[in-house]
C-alpha cells in the first residue's frame, strides 16, 4: 500500500505533543472480513517484512506517545480509522498489508502500466521436473487411501461391545 504524509488532526491524534510524522494509506482500504475483534489482519509490515507493526487505536497511541518513557519505545504501531491505514513515526513510502479481503484487490497486485495480471495457475511452477512424478504418486496415494476406508461391518451378534 502506498503511504502519504498527513497531519495529527487527520489521524485523530491531536493530543500528541512531540514531533510525530504520521503516514496514511493513499487509498481507502478494501473491505475486509470481520472477526470478533475487528478486521482480520495477519500483518502490517515494511515492504521487506523486516519490521512488523503492532495494532493499536489513536487514543491509545496518543497516551503512549505522551508518556515519559516513549523515547525508549522502539515498537512501531498502526491503526485503522475511516477505512484508512495510519502508521506513525516511519519514513516509508509504502507498506505491506496481509489480510483477508472481501473486495477485489487485483488493482494492488497488477502493474501500473495497464498490462493485465497473469493468473497464478498460468505461471511457471518452481519445482524441478523430476519431482513431478513423485508429487503425482503421493497425491494419488492420498486420494486412493481416503477412498478405500472400509465401512463398518454388519452386526453379527458376535460383537464384544454389545
Amino acid at each position: 500500500m502506498e503511504l502519504i504524509d498527513v497531519d495529527k488532526v487527520t489521524a485523530s491524534c491531536s493530543g500528541i505533543k512531540t514531533n510525530c510524522i504520521i503516514k496514511r494509506s493513499k487509498e481507502k482500504l478494501p473491505a475486509m472480513l470481520e472477526g470478533s475483534t475487528g478486521p482480520i489482519i495477519r500483518a502490517v509490515a515494511s515492504l521487506d517484512n523486516s519490521q512488523i507493526l503492532t495494532p493499536t487505536y489513536p487514543t491509545v497511541y496518543t497516551n503512549i506517545a505522551n508518556s515519559t518513557n516513549f523515547r525508549y519505545n522502539k515498537t512501531l504501531y498502526y491503526w485503522i480509522n475511516d477505512n484508512y491505514l495510519y502508521i506513525p513515526n516511519v519514513e516509508w513510502d509504502a507498506c505491506r498489508l496481509q489480510a483477508l479481503f472481501d473486495d477485489d484487490i487485483t488493482f494492488y497486485n497488477c502493474p501500473e502500466d495497464g498490462s493485465p495480471c497473469s493468473l497464478a495457475q498460468d505461471r511457471d511452477m518452481p519445482v524441478p521436473d523430476y519431482l513431478f512424478g513423485e508429487i503425482e504418486q503421493l497425491a494419488l496415494k492420498e486420494l486412493i487411501t481416503t477412498g478405500s476406508i472400509p465401512t463398518d461391518g454388519a452386526d453379527d451378534s458376535q460383537n464384544v461391545l454389545r
